[in-house]
């Protein structure tokens, strides 16, 4: 009760200071300012965080994609292992292979040409060797 009897009568002389009222005016006024300022920056920090949210779960998004790509890279890539190792090896059978061939054919060579010279003044089909 005292509390509202102090303000009834702080109120009444308010409207006799205009000097006063001039100043409660004014401090309304910057506490208006200051609270519509204090608003904006409370609303654009909270735009900046869903913002930032928003790239924090791209961001998540693209990791376990690139996670999974990796594992199939890695998966794909053990079996190309596998497969190189099959081809080296196929690679080496070839080599070996072919190895004889040369020989073979340096010994057909070297047969041949001991045919021709063992059949110099030899007739064969009608045929003269020299």
């Amino acid at each position: 009760v005292y509390k509202r009897q102090h303000l009834n009568e702080s109120r009444g002389k308010q409207k006799e200071d205009p000097t006063r009222l001039k100043k409660l005016l004014k401090n309304r006024e910057s506490a208006t300012r200051c609270r519509n300022k204090k608003r904006n920056a409370i609303n654009s920090m909270a735009a900046d965080i869903a913002l930032v949210n928003h790239e924090i779960e791209q961001m998540n998004s693209q990791v376990k994609n690139y996670g999974e790509f990796l594992e199939k890279l890695q998966e794909s890539n053990a079996g190309l292992g596998k497969k190189v190792e099959a081809v080296s090896e196929e690679k080496k059978q070839l080599q070996l292979q072919l190895a004889a061939i040369h020989s073979q054919y340096a010994q057909f060579q070297q047969t041949i040409f001991m045919m021709y010279n063992q059949s110099a003044g030899i007739e064969f089909n009608g045929i003269k060797f020299q």
